[in-house]
């Protein structure tokens, strides 16, 4: 297909406008803006972020290696790259985000250069805004976990690939790709979906030509992969496999994993949902119809002109959902954030050729696709510049914000007052407890998620205060009861929440325990934030129990 076909593309100056290296180039700087915003307005560590936040803070380089506490999974080299960023810039929430940030930057210009590569000159601008202005890949740049690194790695080992396919394979060549693959495994768990999909298609494609020396070098390259993956597997990976919290979470989500074998009505409808969802999450195009009509356009399209490349972007989708059917990694949410730079050329391709062929007979519909594919990327990013707080965008980028609700406690507390944790509340208050003027004189002393027989009163002065953790008993509500009865008798205690359970399900503890508080003490005092809170009460009076 010409480029400027007068019958099937767009008018000649538009076109050369679209494809303009000036228009790519502030795309790119309009994503890296969106970006720089985002990791400015250091939002407070939601639970997720501080279990990884406690891990690097408070682990040595050697502990790294060994099973994380939190029950944590994270590439060793990107912790390590953490832990070296932590030393030298403190464990601020901006170094913490350093290692994300420059990876979401850094991947903005790796996918222009795969993009260029893999894609028409006009999918090239399609594909790249989508990609500037996604709001999972600007959200998790600024996430204190390896979801965006992974995204930069998939686009390293791409380009990698692409680098040695397009010339004479040297014996430096061989060595050097199979380093390159050697080391992303220890910097990203999905990658190894890279080199595998990206490995069989260089060797099959080489078996179809009977090039038996390239077939060998690439044997060798896999080879490097392999070898360095087993012994990841044996020091690192290993441990995931055993842990049982994290099984038991992924298997109780049925949607986690491909039913296999797939071609069940189960597996059907599994394959159907979950090739909707993808667009929506981790892809980011809350038009999910739209977004999987312009993907099967661009399958087709990109298999039909260039197979190989088709095969190449294909590839480590096919193996992620081969492993998902085996249970061993979930095929959802931001876990597959690595896939969303090849659907998005995939994408920009079906919607390029839909344009092109369809521009002589109406160019309203060209028009409308693009504007349908890019309107909720688009409001969000621009809803989310306005007011980031707002929990009624399409997807939240500020969660728990509780170093107001910290601010507030420390400024209006008194000596004698005691601090009473939602149990979910502890780890982002252990990250935070020092910044905020509450720490313990010894801080040996603290012990966390312990039971009401147990609770910790330490004798220390009236200030700093007492500080209680309270213990998760979600299936047992007797258990928050008799806990905050175990309160009565102090005059001000303050309770902070965050991570509540669930304020999007029909049970919101935080509502059950300040109906029970509301019914043993009174309240004097309150502070809200995005999803943080804390409550100020006075329980001196004893409650009354059922038989009074």
């Amino acid at each position: 297909m010409k480029l400027y076909d007068s019958r099937t593309t767009l008018p000649k100056k538009l076109a050369i406008f679209l494809t303009s290296r000036e228009l790519h180039w502030s795309i790119i700087f309009v994503g890296i803006v969106l970006r720089l915003i985002q990791y400015l307005l250091n939002r407070s560590l939601w639970i997720d972020e501080s279990f990884i936040a406690l891990n690097i803070i408070n682990k040595p380089f050697s502990e790294l290696l060994q099973p994380l506490d939190y029950n944590q999974a994270a590439p060793v080299g990107f912790l390590i790259l953490e832990k070296l960023v932590v030393q030298i810039f403190g464990g601020s929430e901006y170094a913490l985000r350093l290692v994300p940030f420059l990876s979401g930057i850094i991947s903005i210009f790796l996918f222009y250069r795969l993009a260029i590569w893999f894609s028409k000159p006009q999918a090239v601008t399609i594909a790249l805004g989508l990609f500037a202005i996604s709001d999972r890949l600007i959200y998790y740049s600024s996430e204190v976990k390896q979801y965006s690194s992974d995204v930069a790695i998939a686009l390293l080992v791409f380009l990698a690939v692409i680098n040695i396919k397009s010339k004479k394979l040297t014996t430096p060549r061989v060595v050097f790709f199979g380093i390159i693959g050697a080391i992303s495994v220890w910097f990203s768990h999905p990658s190894i979906f890279i080199l595998a999909g990206t490995g069989i298609s260089l060797i099959l494609f080489d078996i179809r030509k009977k090039e038996k020396l390239k077939f060998i070098k690439y044997l060798i390259v896999c080879s490097f992969w392999l070898l360095s993956f087993t012994i990841f597997y044996f020091i690192s990976l290993r441990s995931l496999t055993n842990n049982e919290y994290l099984l038991n979470s992924w298997s109780n989500n049925h949607n986690a994993f491909m039913p296999f074998p797939p071609f069940s009505s189960t597996g059907i409808r599994w394959f159907a949902d979950t090739f909707f969802e993808v667009f929506n999450n981790p892809v980011g195009i809350h038009l999910s119809g739209i977004a999987a009509l312009t993907f099967i356009i661009g399958c087709v399209s990109k298999f039909a002109d260039e197979k190989k490349k088709f095969y190449f972007l294909i590839s480590p989708l096919i193996v992620a959902l081969f492993a998902s059917g085996l249970e061993k990694y979930p095929f959802e949410g931001q876990l597959l954030l690595f896939i969303v730079p090849f659907v998005l050329i995939l994408v920009a391709e079906g919607t390029c050729y839909f344009i092109t062929q369809t521009w002589h007979n109406s160019s309203i519909i060209g028009i409308t696709l693009i504007l349908l594919l890019f309107f909720h990327p688009l409001q969000s990013a621009v809803l989310n510049l306005k007011n980031p707080q707002n929990s009624a965008h399409p997807f939240q980028r500020v969660r728990e914000e509780i170093k107001p609700v910290l601010s507030y406690v420390r400024e209006n507390r008194r000596n004698g007052d005691v601090i009473y944790l939602y149990y979910a509340s502890q780890y982002a208050f252990k990250y935070y407890l020092e910044r905020y003027g509450l720490n313990y004189e010894d801080r040996k002393q603290a012990v966390w998620a312990i039971s009401p027989k147990t609770w910790f009163a330490p004798a220390l002065p009236s200030y700093p205060p007492y500080f209680i953790v309270g213990k998760y008993s979600r299936d047992n509500w007797k258990e928050f009861v008799s806990e905050l009865n175990g309160l009565y008798g102090n005059k001000r205690v303050w309770l902070i929440f965050s991570h509540v359970h669930d304020r999007r399900s029909d049970i919101d503890e935080e509502d059950m325990f300040l109906h029970h508080l509301n019914t043993i003490g009174k309240q004097l005092d309150y502070f809200k934030s995005t999803e943080a809170s804390a409550y100020l009460y006075d329980l001196s009076k004893e409650p009354k129990t059922e038989e009074q």
